[in-house]
């Protein structure tokens, strides 16, 4: 027999069927330690590898120059290669006259430098010497301690607080029933209820006016700021960019999930290099569509628009996205305006009650 027994039912909607219970810890320290501890295994698998290979060549490494065998480029498409990579096939001798045959990737600008035929710089481990790169170690002594330290905390903190959570959701299991078990019931004598005083806890709840609507007016808030901002930067494009040509250098595309709408979509990212009128060289990035995307490739010239005085503000000159930014910042005004409304109706109607 629940509480509301013998009172008509109100009209309203419901917003969700599950909440937590007031005072328990154990949902969000599970959610957060689950959270760090898969972060933290996959920074160890990636990572670990990665660090011992450099540890090994920073430790015991001996220079040596190799010849370059051939130079590849894997272009990034829409049915094959996710990424752009930039690919050098070299070989070189050991100190005791062993010849080896390496791989390695390297960015786009080393790449230009080096010719087939010519010479590069190897680094080898000398007691294996199929661990080998082009040029010396990336990380550090200390950098390579910091990543597996920054991993194995990650790690720790997350089976910590997935424990605690345990623990808290089995305390919180074992209140609740002690709590339901005691608890007086309802007591109906014909027409006549017995009033159950609700807990505290229950009647100090936010309403779903007040959550729903502080969730609006955060979201909206950050979307009117967001196209605000980019609205202006468009603005300064217009009356003070420079226009220049780039080469594309890298093109990738990858698959994103959308929790709102359960959907998934691919995005496709471009990364370009060019000159300043005062000859700086820059590296710029961008987001477009398909068509865009599948109608550029690797090494072709694009024309961009950038700012005079901070070059690292660029876009795509062939891009139009006021359209965009209007529709963002009039859909972050609706949103700010209507949390606004919902928020102030929920904070007005607790102080009523």
């Amino acid at each position: 027999m629940s509480l509301s027994d013998g009172e008509p039912p109100r009209p309203g909607i419901v917003l969700w069927k599950y909440r937590w219970q007031s005072g328990s810890k154990a949902p969000p320290l599970l959610s957060i330690g689950g959270l760090l501890l898969f972060v933290g295994s996959i920074f160890l698998l990636l990572m670990g590898s990665y660090v011992r290979t450099e540890h090994r060549l920073s430790s015991e490494g001996k220079l040596t120059n190799g010849i370059v065998v051939k130079k590849v480029l894997n272009q990034a498409s829409d049915n094959g290669t996710s990424s752009t990579s930039y690919e050098v096939d070299y070989t070189f001798t050991t100190a005791d006259g062993q010849k080896i045959d390496g791989h390695d990737t390297v960015d786009p600008d080393a790449w230009d430098q080096l010719k087939e035929g010519g010479s590069v710089q190897i680094d080898y481990a000398a007691s294996k010497p199929r661990i080998n790169q082009i040029g010396p170690p990336t990380l550090g002594f200390w950098a390579e301690f910091l990543v597996l330290g920054l991993g194995s905390a990650l790690w720790l903190l997350g089976a910590a607080l997935m424990v605690k959570g345990f623990r808290a959701r089995s305390s919180s299991q074992a209140g609740v029933a002690q709590t339901t078990s005691s608890a007086p019931s309802t007591v109906v004598l014909g027409k006549m209820h017995v009033k159950v005083d609700l807990p505290r806890s229950l009647k100090d709840k936010v309403s779903p006016l007040t959550f729903f609507g502080g969730f609006l007016l955060l979201f909206g808030a950050i979307f009117l700021l967001v196209g605000l901002a980019n609205l202006r930067q468009e603005r300064v494009f217009r009356a003070e960019g420079k226009t220049a040509t780039a080469i594309v250098l890298t093109k990738s595309s990858h698959e994103e999930y959308d929790q709102q709408n359960d959907t998934h979509h691919t995005r496709y990212d471009l990364s370009y290099r060019f000159a300043t009128a005062q000859g700086r060289s820059v590296e710029g990035s961008e987001v477009v569509n398909w068509r865009t995307w599948s109608s550029i490739h690797e090494r072709d010239p694009i024309q961009i628009i950038y700012l005079p005085d901070r070059p690292s503000r660029n876009r795509l000159a062939a891009e139009n996205p006021r359209i965009i930014l209007w529709v963002f910042t009039v859909l972050g005004a609706v949103l700010t305006g209507g949390g606004t409304i919902l928020l102030g109706y929920g904070v007005f109607g607790a102080r009523r009650r």
